[in-house]
């Protein structure tokens, strides 16, 4: 389950990618089958291999996002002076990691309510198909700050 939400993120990127004109270097894009902090680290540990670095990496979850921060320093570089990272789901300890990860709050216990209403509705014959939306926002924090000299 874990795999098919992070290609549903990958997938949406990608959209929201296209509708805003800019391009995709698939050599940027790592994913790996390990989970949590170790699957960010391997997946940033595949962009060292291949020589690929961006300037800028979003990262599926905060866990993930952890993993690729430990990865970078372990290569020399810092965050966010050499690359920026950007982590989603806001964690609680997000903020106090080092450098403060920058992370998209969206709401994990809504949607979670949402979707089991969504499902014990259906379980009792109430078929509602009306949309839910719910917001998100931006926590912007150390890890995405671009450096000036």
């Amino acid at each position: 389950m874990g795999e098919l939400h992070t290609e549903a993120k990958l997938e949406i990127f990608k959209n929201v990618m296209y509708e805003k004109a800019l391009n995709i270097n698939p050599d940027y894009i790592s994913i790996t089958d390990k989970r949590f902090e170790k699957g960010g680290y391997a997946a940033m540990e595949k962009l060292f291999e291949n020589k690929k670095l961006p300037r800028a990496i979003i990262c599926a979850y905060d866990n993930m996002a952890k993993g690729a921060i430990r990865c970078i320093y372990d290569n020399g570089l810092k965050v966010p002076d050499d690359i920026l990272v950007f982590g989603i789901d806001n964690n609680f300890e997000s903020e106090f990691l080092n450098p403060p990860l920058s992370s998209v709050n969206y709401h994990v216990k809504e949607a979670s309510k949402t979707a089991v209403d969504a499902l014990i509705g259906k379980l009792n014959g109430n078929i509602d198909k009306k949309a839910e939306v719910l917001q998100c926002k931006a926590i912007f924090r150390k890890s995405s700050e671009i450096i000036k000299d």
